[in-house]
């Protein structure tokens, strides 16, 4: 529940009736009207979410008023549903740069939120409170590196782990636990770019600029798990063992990656020849298995988390940037419900 507040400009000697209405009528509630009392320039009514019982993520409500001989007035408020997960943004640049700069960190700040919104929409919570901090900040990231992020804890054999001897990421592991793990830490930082020539905008429309939602979308999908945790040589990084996206990687002829030997395995990662195994990656690939990408010179940050550009390309996992996608196939959806995430919108 919330307070929205109407002011008037101009006369305010008389009594005045203000209509409100709504965009998404089944998502919050308000009266159809309100008045000005005589001689107030303010008048204030309350908004209160609508539960529906139905998962909704995140919606952002537009509320206008109109009054005979005034110009009609609208804003937006953000409905979080309680059923879902929630995702909170903290800003760490310095004040008078990037998120703060005193010209663009307003828009920026904006379009992140607007991506937090989208993301936050897909998952249902698994325990009350599940909350996914995001840090976020911009600095320059050198040439073609629009952005970078990841979650800032792994862990493995918590309570209601779905797979032993395997790491997942602070988010998906909160979220398979019930609980929070990592305590008062952030589940994933991020950074953009602070020198691209960004596209602010929500509309995905950027012209010859880069889309800052596709690139955030992509970036803090990586914190959420598509992340494989196999260097180069085929060996693990974290205690010898894979995470749980590794063990869903497979090569042409079925042999999963985990039961090769570290050669073969680093074979694989260069052999264009890497596949998705989970369920649901298929079932939203139309029970094809999504290929990764594996190409024959391996590519530090992008071979082997990422969907394969040739097969997949446009779409938002893909490794490069070559449309504007604001949007979570289902392929994509079933890879995230594969790994443990709570989707309702998922293949099934």
């Amino acid at each position: 529940m919330t307070t929205g507040t109407l002011t008037r400009v101009g006369d305010s000697t008389g009594e005045l009736t203000v209509s409100l209405t709504s965009d998404l009528v089944d998502v919050v509630s308000f009266p159809q009207q309100v008045v000005f009392a005589e001689g107030s320039d303010t008048t204030s009514f309350t908004i209160s979410a609508i539960n529906n019982t139905l998962f909704e993520g995140r919606k952002r409500v537009l509320i206008s008023a109109a009054a005979d001989g005034y110009r009609a007035g609208e804003d937006f408020v953000r409905v979080a549903d309680d059923e879902g997960v929630q995702i909170a943004v903290n800003f760490t640049d310095a004040d008078g740069e990037g998120f703060f700069d005193p010209t663009l960190g307003e828009v920026r700040q904006e379009a992140f939120q607007w991506s937090i919104d989208i993301l936050s929409a897909l998952f249902e919570k698994s325990y009350g409170g599940e909350t996914i901090v995001v840090e976020a900040a911009m600095d320059p990231l050198g040439a073609n590196v629009l952005g970078e992020a990841g979650a800032t804890t792994i862990h493995r054999d918590f309570p209601n782990a779905p797979v032993g001897g395997t790491w997942y990421v602070a988010p998906l592991a909160n979220h398979l636990a019930g609980q929070d793990l990592n305590g008062n830490t952030a589940e994933i930082s991020s950074t953009f770019s602070s020198d691209a020539n960004w596209y602010y905008g929500t509309d995905a429309n950027p012209g010859n600029q880069y889309d800052f939602v596709t690139v955030i979308l992509h970036e803090v999908a990586h914190g959420l798990g598509f992340l494989d945790l196999i260097k180069q040589d085929g060996s693990y990084f974290a205690g010898g063992l894979p995470g749980i996206w590794d063990r869903f990687l497979e090569i042409g002829d079925g042999t999963d990656l985990v039961d090769m030997t570290q050669s073969e395995r680093a074979a694989a990662l260069v052999s264009n020849d890497l596949y998705w195994a989970g369920v649901g990656g298929r079932l939203g690939n139309d029970n094809a298995r999504p290929r990764l990408f594996a190409p024959s010179s391996f590519s530090g940050g992008s071979s082997t988390s990422h969907l394969d550009e040739g097969i997949h390309g446009g779409e938002l996992m893909s490794p490069y940037l070559t449309s504007v996608n604001h949007v979570f196939s289902a392929m994509e959806k079933g890879i995230l419900s594969d790994m443990g995430w709570d989707l309702p919108s998922a293949p099934s």
